[in-house]
């Protein structure tokens, strides 16, 4: 009998999750046995949303902790929990007997690094410009590596490049024939799947002065409280104008139909999917060390489909207040989308179809 089974390691933000679930989705209709290890219940939830057929399991993270006086107790508490781990890794990678891991990121060094150990392939997606801390490891040891958005030809060249997977419910919209004459003003805010306290906090008393009575903002918020971001909208006097609040927006696909522009964080989902549904949008990159949400812009910021603010510019404030303006503008709005028509091609099929091309040559299912 043919071993048709895979294990898909990653977690964290959605960024890392959804593009997992559409690979995961693909190989399932290919009769692939797919299994998904994660470290939390919350993750699970959201991927049986979206496919009951994935086999979820959990093996949890364990976190050392601060140095206190019984510091001796935990340090052997904290190595009996790593040897736990990786025994539970291995009996799991025994008893599935995958023929390769696909690493998204995240919380994949262990497990990667004891299946490098017993001669199982390893191929990583990685969504963003330039590779996470986990990846970066695993790609010493990894068969191939696929990167999604591009950073520069010389760091670009050493993998294989193919655009984010898009879910195909965007398919059920019709993007290129947005209405840009109705007088109502649509704004989504996004601040990440886990939300944005920055974001939270800072923009809504710059939109407050749009002068345009037919205002509607639909707010994702991610783990903020949603009464504490409602008293925002009471403070500013925008309640009126507050279409819907969600922790998360699953139907995401219809938000970017609905909205005129966007305003959100830069993760590489975000990116692909305000590419692919070609929405303007100001853009504010969560900082890290690599500023991989800033290079993720790069392509819509080099075009000028977008406006992107880093946090520390001095003229941060001046700059959004200016940008929120512009973008109440639709004669604006219309010039941007109309000039994204002309230079995107997303394809979600043939981006699928490329996706398992790359596994297909590499395994020979």
């Amino acid at each position: 009998m043919i071993n048709k089974n895979i294990i898909i390691i990653t977690g964290g933000s959605l960024g890392h999750i959804i593009p997992g679930i559409i690979i995961g989705n693909l190989l399932i209709k290919k009769k692939y046995n797919i299994y998904w290890i994660l470290n939390n219940k919350e993750e699970k939830i959201y991927i049986k949303k979206y496919n009951t057929n994935i086999n979820v399991i959990i093996i949890k993270l364990f976190k050392k902790k601060k140095k206190n006086i019984f510091f001796i107790l935990n340090f052997f508490v904290y190595i009996f929990f790593i040897i736990s781990y990786i025994l539970k890794c291995l009996y799991i990678l025994f008893n599935i007997k995958p023929i390769f891991i696909l690493c998204l990121g995240n919380m994949s060094i262990f497990l990667c690094i004891l299946s490098w150990i017993i001669n199982i392939p390893i191929i990583i997606h990685e969504q963003n410009s330039i590779l996470g801390r986990s990846n970066y490891i695993v790609n010493f040891i990894s068969k191939k590596t696929i990167k999604s958005i591009r950073y520069n030809y010389y760091y670009d060249n050493n993998f294989i490049i193919i655009k984010n997977p898009i879910r195909e419910e965007f398919n059920n919209y019709k993007y290129n024939n947005k209405n840009y004459n109705s007088n109502i003003l649509k704004i989504l805010i996004l601040g990440g799947s886990k939300g944005s306290k920055f974001i939270n906090f800072n923009i809504l008393k710059f939109i407050s002065l749009i002068k345009n009575n037919n205002l509607l903002i639909w707010h994702q918020i991610g783990n903020e409280y949603i009464d504490v971001i409602i008293n925002e909208y009471k403070k500013y006097n925008l309640l009126n104008s507050l279409y819907k609040i969600d922790n998360l927006i699953y139907n995401i696909s219809y938000a970017y139909y609905w909205t005129d522009f966007v305003i959100s964080r830069c993760g590489a989902m975000s990116i692909s999917e305000i590419i692919y549904t070609k929405t303007p949008s100001i853009l504010i990159p969560l900082e890290t060390k690599d500023n991989h949400q800033y290079y993720n812009t790069f392509f819509l910021r080099k075009n000028n489909f977008s406006k992107v603010i880093v946090e520390k510019d001095l003229n941060f404030n001046s700059k959004l207040e200016y940008y929120i303006k512009l973008f109440s503008n639709k004669k604006y709005l219309l010039f941007i989308n109309k000039e994204m028509k002309k230079k995107i091609k997303y394809n979600i099929k043939k981006i699928n179809k490329k996706f398992l091309i790359e596994l297909n040559n590499e395994f020979k299912y």
